[in-house]
């Protein structure tokens, strides 16, 4: 009886082996078949492991210059608010901690005051955008952050949230603030939580009172997990008549510097503060009120 078996030969060709054959050739031709297959089911697995060839190395990528990250920040600017003051880009001084603002046309008012304020302390950045929605602001963070490294965040999201024509409900907005203090606990930097600024009777496409229920709801996310509150609804609610504009949610150039001396305050004492062990960090105790005590704009 003949057989054709396909043995490794230099020409990789079928060959015939009788098996009348010596049994020594037939155990040799045997023993190259299962290397063969032993081998091909070695280099199998490991393609499977790595999901790439084993003999690649994974590219390294490095973060961009300063310049290339310049560029990359300014093309994130939306054409219709590209010239706006707060949306400079402002390079680093490698010698001082970087600090970051996120938030709405609010937080655009008072970046440039402070970063005056702070001037030659920290260097201040903010996102290259309004935040408007907490959704609109989790959409972009990633890219918002950038690939540097922060010592402080500043952040804010709610008047958009509130607001009829781009209304975030309160339980998904609960949600989303929870969710971006998740993913900014994973920068290690320090944060710092803004209330929301009042709205005032009159406001166009606004309800009155819905700045109390969403600061309350940001407050009991914020005390959840140890982090300080900036609070603007009550440091600015008193004062109104001399920092907003009438009707109007946003503030007059004079009520941006007043807010920016409250957001520096803040920043500095962040940066004076020891990073504490996530155990060891104190729930926030408001030094204004209490999140029952928000008042009414």
């Amino acid at each position: 009886m003949r057989s054709r078996v396909k043995t490794i030969s230099d020409t990789t060709q079928w060959n015939t082996i009788d098996f009348a054959t010596p049994l020594s050739a037939r155990r040799a031709v045997c023993l190259n078949l299962a290397c063969l297959v032993l081998a091909s089911t070695y280099f199998a697995g490991c393609a499977a492991t790595t999901n790439e060839p084993a003999t690649i190395n994974k590219p390294v990528t490095s973060a961009p210059s300063e310049d290339e990250w310049a560029n990359q920040w300014r093309a994130m600017i939306p054409e219709r608010i590209k010239n706006h003051p707060s949306l400079k880009y402002v390079p680093d001084d490698p010698a001082l901690p970087r600090v970051l603002l996120i938030g709405d046309s609010i937080s655009m008012g008072y970046t440039v005051p402070v970063r005056k304020l702070l001037k030659g302390q920290a260097n201040i950045h903010r996102i290259p955008a309004n935040g408007q929605t907490t959704t609109h602001t989790l959409a972009n963070l990633d890219k918002w952050l950038g690939p540097k490294s922060w010592d402080v965040i500043h952040f804010n999201c709610g008047l958009h949230d509130l607001t009829v024509s781009s209304e975030v409900e309160l339980s998904q907005y609960e949600k989303n603030i929870e969710q971006l203090v998740q993913r900014l606990k994973a920068t290690g930097a320090k944060l710092i939580w803004a209330s929301t600024t009042p709205v005032p009777e009159g406001a166009k496409n606004q309800i009155l009172g819905r700045d109390v229920r969403y600061n309350q709801v940001a407050e009991r996310v914020m005390e959840h997990h140890g982090i300080p509150i900036n609070d603007l609804y009550n440091f600015a609610l008193p004062r109104l008549k001399e920092i907003q504009k009438p009707a109007n949610i946003h503030f007059t150039q004079h009520g941006s510097r007043v807010l920016a001396s409250e957001v520096a305050k803040h920043i500095r004492a962040a940066l004076a503060t020891p990073s504490a062990k996530p155990s060891t960090v104190k729930k926030h105790a408001s030094s204004t009120k209490s999140v029952g005590e928000y008042r009414l704009g």
